[in-house]
């Protein structure tokens, strides 16, 4: 529930909630299991505002690499479905975000 609301303060029109929570997520993620933050992430960039789409792309790019060593199994259950899925959608401006995704997932979980 906390990560949902994280995830609509992505997308707001207003600078400064944006950038709190975007630090916001950083300090849990500091203090939380990056493999157990995946799952979150994965589903903010499918059903999550449009808008914070990218950011949301971005905070699961920083914690991939941790997670996969902590739990590649776990993460491979979320991540593989998301770039298909993803790959299927009109991009716009999550393109290079979503190219630096699939190589880095492919380049850590093969």
């Amino acid at each position: 529930m906390i990560s949902n609301e994280i995830f609509s303060c992505f997308a707001s029109q207003k600078a400064d909630v944006r950038e709190l929570s975007l630090i916001l997520f950083d300090q849990i993620a500091e203090k939380v299991e990056h493999w157990m933050l995946v799952q979150h992430l994965c589903t903010g960039v499918l059903y999550g505002p449009a808008k914070g789409k990218a950011n949301i792309l971005v905070k699961l790019i920083k914690v991939l690499p941790e997670a996969i060593q902590e739990r590649k199994a776990a993460v491979e259950k979320h991540i593989y479905p998301l770039l298909n899925k993803l790959s299927e959608e009109p991009k716009g401006d999550t393109t290079p975000i979503l190219r630096e995704l699939a190589s880095m997932a492919l380049s850590l979980g093969g």
